[in-house]
């Protein structure tokens, strides 16, 4: 049912309706109005024209490299080594003299204590290893040789976790510096381990 427009409406539209400028009868007729004309909106003059030419390809974002898919392995990163005691196989002398330092390197020392946490978990081994160096710096032991094992391919756990131990507390404070033992020592398996004489 059309409602009736009351007096006050007619003015109304009336006055609307003669704003509204009515198409031409060319842009009415239906065969100009294909439907590109209809979807394609008319160029603005105002704006600059893009030249056309190759479109540029998106270059593919980088995969997250912590997530994997389904069925694959992670593989286990090494563990970052804080600074601290140093690792005389990388960086030098640390605290102690350059005929110190070589003594170590090449075994030429008198090994006070060793310990061998082979085949342990890493959790078990790292609390076998601070009590071991208590006892060592208790006796007032100067060198130690800790036997880590290999691993796979080197690329032993408790090998890869010993030098991060040895550079956080509590056993930052007791260690000068440390150095993979010769082969008669347990080779890349082993470290020798200088230890803070306490006065």
């Amino acid at each position: 049912m059309v409602k009736k427009l009351n007096p006050d409406d007619k003015a109304v539209w009336q006055k609307v309706a003669s704003t509204v400028t009515p198409l031409s009868p060319e842009k009415l007729s239906p065969e100009k109005l294909t439907p590109e004309k209809l979807s394609a909106p008319e160029p603005d003059p105002s704006r600059p024209v893009k030249a056309k030419g190759k479109a540029r390809k998106a270059k593919p974002k980088p995969a997250n490299p912590s997530l994997t898919r389904a069925g694959e392995t992670k593989k286990l990163k090494p563990p970052e080594t804080p600074p601290g005691p140093a690792n005389l196989n990388q960086q030098g002398y640390g605290g102690i003299s350059r005929s110190d330092a070589h003594r170590i390197k090449s075994g030429q020392v008198e090994i006070d204590a060793r310990i061998d946490l082979h085949g342990m978990t890493l959790e078990r081994a790292m609390l076998r290893l601070r009590g071991f160096i208590a006892s060592a710096i208790g006796r007032g032991d100067r060198t130690v040789l800790v036997i880590t094992g290999k691993g796979r391919g080197g690329t032993g756990v408790i090998r890869q976790h010993l030098p991060v131990w040895l550079r956080e507390q509590p056993l930052k404070q007791h260690v000068i510096a440390f150095s993979e033992a010769q082969p008669k020592d347990g080779g890349s398996g082993a470290y020798y381990i200088r230890l803070r004489v306490s006065s």
